[in-house]
């Protein structure tokens, strides 16, 4: 007869001692189903926390700065502002849809942070300004921004296709760049989720640097059928 000795495992994964040793028997699907779901919730419980940290200590650190006019910010979108990996709602637009993203909620409060002592801030995003048919991705991401209450900002710049040559991070070191000889502005500091933009090569004019954590991948279960927003034309 078997016995049952073990069966909380972080697989929901039951252990039997026979006469041959130790016996491992699958869980049922549902129970690997489940177990799944809760591995994804608790990680990113840990992610949200980890963003929480990351804000609060961004926010120490610019409670060290008194501000002048001409102190810039910048920051990137996907997974810095705006969490890519859920797509909460479509957006129609001139008979075309478009991916409409939550924002990250302890960014924007970091984002509000600024906004209040009034540090000029710039989007900077290697997306892309066009795609196919679709020729207003910049005027959809300006929308998703505000929607999400991340205003005011001075300006928004995505790649243009002329720009295909050069990779996201040294497309944006010349943004950065152009920021500060053509605007006047000094950069600060600068936010993005993707390490090569502080590479050596590409990692000149951002000032104080920023990391953001990247979030867990999100399974398809986990994904909420979108809400879908029409987007009427104004005359």
């Amino acid at each position: 007869m078997h016995k049952q000795v073990h069966a909380m495992t972080s697989m929901a994964v039951i252990f039997f001692v026979t006469t041959r040793g130790l016996v491992c028997s699958l869980p049922a699907p549902q129970t690997i189903a489940q177990t799944n779901q809760a591995e994804q919730l608790a990680a990113e419980h840990i992610y949200q926390e980890q963003l929480k940290f990351f804000a609060a200590d961004a926010q120490e650190y610019f409670e060290t700065i008194q501000q002048a006019p001409m102190l810039a910010v910048v920051f990137d979108i996907d997974e810095t502002i705006l969490d890519a990996r859920r797509q909460s709602t479509v957006i129609t637009y001139q008979n075309h849809v478009y991916s409409y993203y939550p924002s990250l909620a302890s960014m924007r409060t970091l984002y509000h942070y600024l906004t209040t002592r009034n540090f000029p801030i710039f989007f900077v995003s290697s997306r892309p300004e066009t795609c196919h048919e679709q020729q207003d991705i910049e005027i959809i991401t300006m929308y998703n921004i505000i929607s999400e209450g991340c205003t005011p900002f001075r300006a928004l710049f995505c790649k243009p296709s002329t720009q295909d040559a050069l990779s996201p991070a040294l497309w944006k070191l010349c943004m950065r760049k152009r920021i500060q000889s053509m605007y006047g502005y000094t950069i600060i500091a600068t936010f993005d989720d993707d390490p090569s933009v502080f590479a050596e090569d590409a990692g000149a004019c951002t000032g104080k640097q920023f990391l953001v954590p990247k979030g867990p991948t999100l399974r398809s279960e986990s994904q909420t059928t979108p809400e879908v927003k029409i987007i009427k034309e104004t005359s």
